[in-house]
Parts: structure tokens; C-alpha cells; sequence
């Protein structure tokens, strides 16, 4: 049976060692495969001849030689003292394998046997010819060329490494210092603390909000030791015991989500804390003095609790000067009245008075809203009162003639250097007890008359009140109406009409609003207010109001 893999030993080729004695360690290696010793010296005699040429020209072979068909002398390694590293190169054919490789440790030569099943083939002369023109050579000059150049090529690639190590270490440098510049300028203070909560960065800022308690404030100390000393300073306080305190700050640091917390300073100063947890464990807490803020802040307070308690006292007076339930009750047989302001105080007013053996009903939209307009609503009860009593009863186109005039001359809008331009649209019903009349007059004011379904819209002056360039006697046309039970009358400012909503975000509109109103004519006026309001917040929806709303509704 043929011998397993076996490794034979390197045989050294040292300076003085003759090829006789390599050619005889082959022959004997062959031998012990049972090679004859025809075969055997004649690999012998090949192999030290190939090893005399490797020599010669200063390159390594490795060589696989098929021996008697019972195995294959392979790995044949030749090494050189002159490189620093192995190469190897692998070739096959169906006789043999070689490859070759240098080691540095001196020239030497190995040689691996491996089984081979079947009969094998006698090395022929071609054979070892085929195998001279396959193996391949480098000359010692060329491998130390290589050499030369890859060592070039390395130190000039050190170099660049070099190089870029300097660039980077400068750019952090440069960027370290700009880190450092923006941390000790920030406006508040900031420390840095990582997983154990030891601290690794912090600026100048923190000691001058915090002091410096014990000496705890530097890179290096453990924020829970530092926020015991402040604890037991009083710099960081609470209405809990101090252990409770410390664990609250302490977890603080430990949250997954931020945190915020508000401190006052010994010496008064309110600082806002806010701690962010970052990837890599750290944790980043930044405090800002917020007392100039909280200062404003209870400043602005203060005032919108005066302006509040101003406006809200404003919208008593403006509630006190509307007419007195009663009064309409004993007028109309029905009736309601929907009045919300935009704001607290508003422009839209309604009045009535008795004027004679009658009554007079006024609704009124002053410009603008909110306090401006609740001042035109002042304005304007007091120029109605005095019009009252300047006007003979019943005549309402008069009446809105003398209350235009009294509005002009009170804003000084009848003269050219006045410096306002407001007025109101007022729509004014004149009732004689007979309780089967009406006088109606109005200024951009319609009249809406509701009967069996049917909606006449009275048009009014198309002028307003008190506006500059209104003439001075602006006449205004009245309409005497009969009237019956079966009537509903109706008066509405523009606030109703004008306000934006509905699918396509338009106004209410007037078509919309006579709609609503055959829609509700059969029910008491009680649940007519509550269908309009629920009518127009529904249309609203989403929008916001646009002005103050106001709506009479009666019969007779």
C-alpha cells in the first residue's frame, strides 16, 4: 500500500551545502515510496538540476513529480535569506503540481508526498521538459525592484496617513475650540453627564447660576453629589424632604423622554431647567434665567386682569343701557331677541323706548366691534335719546335725519378736518298703540315680513348714519304697514348675513336667512331664537366669527 501524506524535512541549502548531497536526500525520499532506483535517481538527477537553475537565477520553484503511479512528490518549496515574504503560485497538469513561496529564513526546500490511486506513468524525458517550460522564474533583481517599489508606495501612503491624521486632529482642534467658545457664551448654563452620571462637560455659565458648593462643579464629579451639595446649600429647593428632591432630580437624568423642571435662586432669580436624553447615553441639561421673562410675564398678567375687569365692567354698562324686557313683552304678543356680542362688549345694539302713545323699536350695527364698537353704541343711545325728544312722534324718517345729524357733529365728521369716519345702520319700527300699524324707516337696514310661507323683504335707504360724506340733511324714506297676527316680523344685522361657513366657506347670505325663516315660521318665537343661533353656529362650523350678531324677531 502507498504511504499516507507525509512531510519530509527542509533541506538546507546553505552557502558550502553541494547539490550532491540535496540530489541524494531526493533519491533517498523517492526510495522510501518505493520508487526503483532508475526512477529514483533519475528525479534525483532532475529536481537538483532544477534547484542548480533556481540557484543560478535567483528564483523559487515548487515541483510535483509523478512517480511510479503510486505518488506524487509535491510542494517542493525553495526560500531566499534576501526578501522578507512568501509568494506562492499554484499550476496543475495531469502529471504534476508546483508552487513556490520565500520565507526569509534561508534558502530551503520542502517536499510533501501524496497517495495517487491507479497506475501511474514512468516520468518521461518530455515529461521533464514539459515541466522546465511550465515552471516560472524571477530574477533577484526584478524581486528587489518590487521590493523597492512597494516600500515606496508604503511609506508614501504612511505619509498620507500622516498627513490626514494631522489635517483631522487640527479640525477638531479648531472645531473643539469653537465648541468651547459657544458654550462659554451660550446664555445659559449646560452640563453634560454620561450613563454612570458623572459629569464630562459643563460651562462657566452653570457655576455662575449654581456657585460652586463643596467644589463639586468640575468635569469628573458625580452630578448626584453635586445636586446633594446644592440641596444642602438651598440652591435647589422644593417643598418635599431633600431625599425625595434628589431622587426626582437624579431620575431626571435617567429619563428616556425630557424633562423640565423650574428652580428660584437663593437671590430670587427663576431659572428654567430642561434635560434631553442623547443616543449614547449622555444626558444633556441646559438651564436658562428666566426672570426677567417671569417678570414680564406677571406684569402682562396684572394688566389683562385690569383691561379684563375693565372690559368686563365696560359690558355692564353697555347691558344697562339696552331696554328693559318688560317693555318689549307688553308690546308684541310674541317675540325674541338674539344679541351676541363677538367679544365681551360689542357694535350691534337693539332699543326701544315709548315714544308718545307708542313704542319705538330700534335695531342698530355700529362700526366695528368689540370696545370700539361698544363706544359707537353709546354714542349712538345717545344721540337716539336726544332725537327723541327733538323729534315729533312718529315720524321715523325724521328721527334717522336727526340722529345722523347729532352723530356727525359729535365726531366732528361734518366738518372737513374731522379725523374719524364711523357711523351705524339702524332699522327703526314705530308702533301706535292700536297694536294693527307700523312705521318702519331705516338706514342699509332690511325689514323681512314672514306670512303663510311667503318672505317680502322691505328695502331700506341705502345710506348709513353719522358717516363723513353723507350730506349733512340726508333724508331717509318711511313705509306704513298694516299688520295682522299671522305676520311675523323680522330684523337682523350683517353679522348673520356676512358670516363665512358651509362647504364652500361663503356668507350665511339673505336667501339663506328667508329660508330659515319659512322653515320656522309656525313655531313660538322662543324656539325661532334657539333654530337661528343653532342654524348659524352649525353654518359656521369651523370658521371663526366675524362680527357681533343680532336678530329681532316679533308679532303683533
Amino acid at each position: 500500500m502507498p504511504r499516507a501524506l507525509t512531510r519530509v524535512g527542509m533541506l538546507p541549502l546553505r552557502s558550502g551545502v553541494s547539490i550532491y548531497g540535496m540530489r541524494q536526500k531526493i533519491a533517498d525520499t523517492c526510495r522510501l515510496v518505493g520508487c526503483s532506483e532508475i526512477d529514483a535517481a533519475r528525479t534525483a538527477s532532475t529536481v537538483s538540476g532544477m534547484v542548480r537553475d533556481i540557484c543560478t537565477n535567483n528564483t523559487e520553484r515548487a515541483l510535483g513529480i509523478y512517480l511510479n503511479g503510486a505518488t506524487v512528490v509535491e510542494d517542493l518549496i525553495l526560500t531566499f535569506p534576501e526578501t522578507e515574504q512568501t509568494i506562492h503560485a499554484i499550476q496543475t497538469s495531469p502529471y504534476f503540481d508546483f508552487q513556490a513561496g520565500v520565507t526569509g529564513t534561508g534558502i530551503r526546500l520542502a517536499a510533501a508526498i501524496k497517495p495517487l490511486r491507479g497506475r501511474g506513468v514512468p516520468i518521461q524525458d518530455s515529461l521533464v521538459e514539459d515541466l522546465r517550460g511550465r515552471l516560472s522564474s524571477v530574477s533577484r533583481k526584478e524581486l528587489t525592484e518590487q521590493l523597492r517599489s512597494t516600500n515606496e508606495e508604503l511609506e508614501a501612503h504612511k505619509i498620507g496617513l500622516e498627513k490626514t491624521v494631522e489635517e483631522r486632529t487640527a479640525s477638531l482642534s479648531q472645531k473643539e475650540a469653537q465648541l468651547r467658545m459657544a458654550l462659554e457664551n451660550m446664555p445659559g448654563a449646560m452640563v453634560v453627564v454620561d450613563s454612570e452620571l458623572d459629569i464630562v462637560l459643563l460651562n462657566e455659565k452653570y457655576r455662575e447660576f449654581y456657585g460652586n458648593p463643596e467644589g463639586r462643579a468640575e468635569i469628573g464629579q458625580s452630578m448626584r453629589d453635586l445636586l446633594q451639595s446644592e440641596i444642602k446649600a438651598g440652591i435647589v429647593q422644593g417643598s418635599d424632604p431633600d431625599e425625595d428632591i434628589l431622587a426626582t432630580r437624579v431620575d431626571s437624568f435617567k429619563s428616556s423622554e425630557p424633562v423640565s423642571f423650574e428652580d428660584t435662586t437663593i437671590d430670587g432669580r427663576h431659572i428654567q431647567l430642561s434635560r434631553n436624553p442623547a443616543p449614547d447615553g449622555h444626558t444633556v441639561s441646559v438651564a436658562v434665567d428666566i426672570t426677567e421673562r417671569k417678570k414680564a410675564e406677571e406684569e402682562l398678567t396684572d394688566a389683562f386682569h385690569i383691561i379684563s375687569s375693565s372690559i368686563n365692567y365696560a359690558s355692564r354698562i353697555q347691558r344697562s343701557v339696552l331696554p328693559d324686557p318688560a317693555l318689549l313683552s307688553s308690546v308684541f304678543m310674541d317675540h325674541f331677541v338674539l344679541w351676541e356680542p363677538r367679544d365681551v362688549v360689542g357694535g350691534d345694539i337693539y332699543w326701544a323706548r315709548k315714544w308718545g302713545d307708542g313704542v319705538l323699536v330700534i335695531l342698530g350695527d355700529c362700526t366695528g366691534h368689540g370696545v370700539p364698537g361698544a363706544f359707537m353704541t353709546l354714542i349712538t343711545t345717545g344721540a337716539m335719546e336726544r332725537a327723541l325728544i327733538e323729534t315729533p312722534e312718529g315720524r321715523v324718517g325724521d328721527f334717522l335725519q336727526k340722529v345722523h345729524q347729532l352723530v356727525q357733529t359729535t365726531l366732528n365728521q361734518d366738518i372737513p378736518d374731522g379725523e374719524s369716519d364711523d357711523g351705524m345702520e339702524l332699522g327703526v319700527c314705530f308702533l301706535p298703540s292700536d297694536g294693527k300699524h307700523m312705521r318702519f324707516a331705516a338706514a342699509r337696514f332690511d325689514l323681512f315680513i314672514v306670512q303663510d310661507g311667503e318672505v317680502e323683504i322691505l328695502r331700506s335707504t341705502k345710506s348709513g348714519i353719522g358717516y363723513r360724506g353723507i350730506p349733512f340733511d340726508q333724508s331717509f324714506q318711511e313705509h306704513d304697514l298694516s299688520l295682522s297676527s299671522a305676520q311675523s316680523i323680522y330684523l337682523t344685522s350683517d353679522g348673520l348675513i356676512d358670516q363665512v361657513g358651509g362647504e364652500r366657506g361663503r356668507a350665511f347670505g339673505k336667501k339663506r336667512f328667508s329660508a330659515l325663516l319659512r322653515e320656522i315660521e309656525g313655531k313660538p318665537m322662543a324656539e325661532q331664537q334657539e333654530a337661528v343661533h343653532q342654524a348659524l353656529i352649525a353654518y359656521q362650523g369651523a370658521q371663526h366669527r366675524r362680527d357681533d350678531v343680532a336678530v329681532i324677531g316679533f308679532r303683533l
